[in-house]
């Protein structure tokens, strides 16, 4: 009621945040300031991340590692070579290895002082869960990032769609360019169902599976390597996006008949080649 009342009085823009855009935020940022990004349930902005670095053309130079036992030496190698080399470092679930995080504290602090150089394209990425050892100094002196997946079906597809650059899609695909932007269009509608559906509980699927941003990144991949052919091969399609990259979560038979035939929907022959085709029977 809250939100309608906003949305009647001063407008939907005050109740509706726009898509989470980080090269907007990127602006705000230096080399020796920590982006904290602030995790929710099935967020993963490491892709995010790397979309920005091939934007600014930075991507040749960005180190990304996944914290837990054995990692030690080489975060803090990543941390001290990229704060001199001036290449970028993506420090993935700091909260999995509590224990090494006071030692993250110390070497935050080496690139507060004024007297250690650093780079001016130096940046250093933590991803997080909330997690009662985190350091506080590096909260209270990093640019805080609170990254959820966008709640409602069309915020998902509007959030997925601004990550898409055009310019990079037409030079990787040299063949059935239009068809392969349906298809892709389908995939990232079909994603937003599917997340869509977890918040149904056993209306939605019988178990809670863990299905992310990553999962639309492959479809797209498998996407671009499948299009770029003679003949698009539409059961490799199903097969690869259904069966491999959202199946290869899925446990229940049920739901896995949902999701192919959730996927059929979006991704099939007639929305490619029919350009009247409609997701829906209303056509909504």
């Amino acid at each position: 009621m809250i939100k309608n009342f906003v949305n009647k009085k001063i407008g939907e823009k005050f109740s509706n945040p726009p898509p989470f855009k980080l090269s907007d935020m990127y602006e705000d940022t230096d080399e020796r300031t920590p982006i904290i990004f602030i995790l929710s349930k099935g967020a993963d902005p490491s892709d995010t991340i790397k979309d920005l670095a091939r934007l600014l053309e930075k991507d040749k130079n960005i180190r990304e590692l996944s914290l837990g036992s054995g990692s030690e030496d080489k975060a803090v190698q990543a941390i001290q070579k990229g704060a001199s080399e001036g290449s970028w470092c993506i420090l993935c679930n700091c909260h999995l290895f509590e224990d090494w995080l006071p030692n993250l504290q110390i070497q935050c602090d080496r690139l507060k002082d004024a007297n250690t150089k650093v780079n001016k394209d130096y940046r250093l990425f933590l991803t997080a869960r909330p997690c009662s050892r985190f350091p506080i100094p590096i909260l209270q002196s990093g640019t805080k990032i609170a990254y959820e997946p966008p709640k409602g079906l069309k915020k998902n597809i509007l959030g997925s769609l601004i990550k898409i650059n055009e310019e990079t899609l037409d030079e990787k695909i040299t063949q059935n360019l239009l068809d392969f932007k349906k298809l892709m269009f389908g995939s990232i509608f079909l994603h937003g169902v599917i997340l869509e559906r977890k918040k149904f509980g056993p209306l939605g699927f019988n178990k809670m599976y863990d299905f992310n941003d990553t999962d639309l990144t492959a479809s797209i991949d498998f996407l671009l390597d499948l299009c770029n052919r003679d003949k698009i091969p539409f059961d490799s399609i199903e097969y690869m996006i259904g069966e491999i990259t959202y199946g290869g979560r899925v446990t229940e038979e049920l739901d896995f008949r949902t999701l192919r035939c959730t996927l059929r929907t979006f991704l099939n022959q007639e929305m490619v080649y029919n350009n009247e085709y409609k997701f829906s029977q209303s056509g909504i």
